[in-house]
């Protein structure tokens, strides 16, 4: 009993712990596809802002280059 482990291990701790996965990634496919989604917006959003910002940044440089010459 002094050199046993203090969680049961091999098949009796597997089974276990499986019980207590289950309830835990129960909800993980639905979830995972609305975090995949929410990321799927947000990076189109970063991108077409980044778009935006970038052309804006070429025009301002080509406003003050007609300026300038």
């Amino acid at each position: 009993m002094g050199d046993s482990a203090f969680f049961p291990t091999g098949v009796l701790g597997d089974a276990l712990v499986a019980t207590d996965y289950a309830p835990f990634f129960a909800d993980h496919a639905p979830i995972t596809q609305k975090v995949i989604a929410d990321h799927q917006l947000a990076s189109a959003s970063i991108n077409a802002v980044s778009i935006v910002h970038t052309m804006l940044k070429l025009s301002s440089l080509t406003v003050c280059f007609r300026v300038v010459v």
